[in-house]
């Protein structure tokens, strides 16, 4: 088997592979306690607060965010409109004492 024919082959498999892992993903996203789960593990990330500290743990806090951003892809790339839903249910069941919590609390880490 020539270097191209090799190439190829491996192509068509990992496609195949991701494929798979986006179809896994796509019938998870079809029940309401993966949906909450993978909020929760967006948030535990920090994908949308900064990494930088000034010290070391602004490396534990980027290794934390890139494994946000991986899990973010995922959900996307297997339904692209599941992660408006995923925001929409959780302000939907958060209660408005919830809410100015999680904004104070936001509030704090952005100072």
């Amino acid at each position: 088997m020539n270097e191209f024919a090799r190439e190829d082959k491996e192509k068509v498999k990992a496609e195949k592979r991701q494929q798979r892992e986006d179809n896994d993903v796509k019938k998870l996203l079809t029940y309401v306690e993966f949906r909450r789960f993978i909020w929760r593990m967006l948030t535990f990330t920090g994908l949308y607060k900064t990494s930088f500290t000034g010290n070391s743990s602004t490396f534990l806090n980027e290794g934390k965010r890139m494994v946000g951003l991986y899990l973010l892809g995922s959900v996307m790339r297997a339904n692209k409109m599941a992660f408006a839903q995923i925001q929409q249910e959780f302000y939907s069941e958060a209660t408005s004492e919830e809410l100015i919590k999680q904004k104070e609390d936001l509030d704090k880490e952005i100072i």
